[in-house]
């Protein structure tokens, strides 16, 4: 039980915390044992705050998770939290009191802590939106509900959120940046979804779904999109040693040799070709 304990201590933290005024939280909680749920729905007995309301469904995916929590939406803004992260809800806030009325999403500064070590993550720039693309963290977003609500994520585990994102149209919105930390993200190598090889091979499907949005998109988005792409590519290269994986994806290659991709995306492709190759034993596809 301490190490259940310990996973929930930031969830306790902030919401033990929450500040006066007119914000609610939907916790919805993925279903996968019986200790999780006793540990939760003890933390909110104790907190006892009727602005915190709780679900509990079984859907094995964090964006299906989501897409539910967005059906008990009621407020102006909405921000999506890991129960085993710290959001900076103050930061928020303040930036919230001060927004223009046509701003559709802000998009703040975060940090990872690794051990007790943070590192500040400055991503938010007015002039380069590839920073969005390469770190399109979707925890350090808040995003105007009558805007996005109507969007959905898939059921993937991995990559779910930069699918909402490009179907969202992020790189086209009124984006308001903010210099202030809005989230702290937490490295669990044993726990978190990017440890897991199940999940990372999920960027199999993912990977071609985002090639098709490509093709269907303008070319100053398309940079954008380029930019998560080659991303998904590198997650890939990274943790992958499922040989039939990188010859299912070395087959991508083929099919997006006619479209003129950026160099980032290009050498990607180009990689996973060549594992493909040697998985096979040197035989062409």
């Amino acid at each position: 039980m301490t190490k259940l304990v310990d996973k929930y201590m930031n969830l306790e933290s902030w919401l033990s915390e929450l500040p006066i005024g007119k914000i609610e939280v939907i916790l919805v909680h993925d279903v996968q044992d019986n200790e999780t749920a006793l540990e939760i729905n003890r933390i909110l007995t104790e907190i006892n705050d009727n602005r915190i309301k709780y679900f509990e469904r079984t859907f094995g995916a964090p964006g299906l998770t989501r897409n539910f929590g967005m059906t008990a939406i009621n407020s102006e803004w909405m921000w999506f939290v890991d129960a085993d992260d710290l959001p900076d809800i103050e930061n928020v806030l303040q930036e919230l009191e001060s927004d223009a009325p046509d701003v559709e999403v802000i998009i703040g500064h975060f940090q990872i802590d690794s051990n007790g070590d943070r590192t500040a993550i400055n991503p938010s720039n007015k002039s380069d939106l590839r920073a969005i693309a390469r770190d399109p963290g979707i925890w350090r977003m808040v995003f105007r509900t009558r805007v996005f609500v109507d969007y959905k994520f898939q059921e993937f585990r991995m990559a779910e959120d930069q699918l909402f994102l490009i179907d969202a149209h992020i790189f086209e919105r009124k984006i308001k940046f903010s210099y202030k930390i809005f989230y702290t993200y937490f490295k669990h190598p044993k726990g978190q979804l990017t440890s897991q090889k199940s999940a990372i091979s999920e960027l199999e499907k993912t990977i071609p779904l985002v090639v098709a949005r490509i093709q269907k998109t303008g070319q100053k988005t398309r940079t954008y999109l380029e930019v998560m792409l080659a991303r998904q590519i590198a997650t890939q290269l990274k943790h992958s040693t499922n040989s039939e994986i990188l010859i299912n994806l070395g087959r991508n290659f083929s099919s997006t040799k006619k479209l003129k991709f950026g160099s980032q995306v290009r050498v990607g492709f180009e990689l996973l070709r060549i594992l493909a190759f040697k998985a096979v034993g040197g035989k062409n596809e």
